[in-house]
């Protein structure tokens, strides 16, 4: 969500580990970022969507955990995390 690392590569990243582990019925889920902080003026809903639209293209029913900004810290989620409700 950057200019040195866009949301498209954020995806294609996703997308990738997807791939990789598509055949392992042993996975759980994938864990985009674990306690996403300081994201430096840029969408963490926006790159978390982009990271699951890569991972929806390869598997359709792995569950996807993303985790809030502001290290998902659960006090402040109403303020710094509601567009995190808009996700699919």
């Amino acid at each position: 969500g950057s200019s040195v690392v866009p949301k498209e590569m954020f995806k294609d990243v996703w997308k990738r580990i997807a791939l990789a582990f598509k055949d392992y019925n042993n996975v759980y889920g994938f864990d985009i970022m674990s306690e996403p902080h300081n994201m430096w003026g840029f969408s963490w809903p926006n790159s978390a969507q982009a990271a699951i639209d890569g991972i929806r293209e390869i598997n359709k029913s792995v569950n996807i955990i993303v985790g809030g900004e502001n290290y998902s810290d659960p006090s402040g989620w109403p303020i710094v995390n509601d567009a995190l409700r808009f996700l699919r």
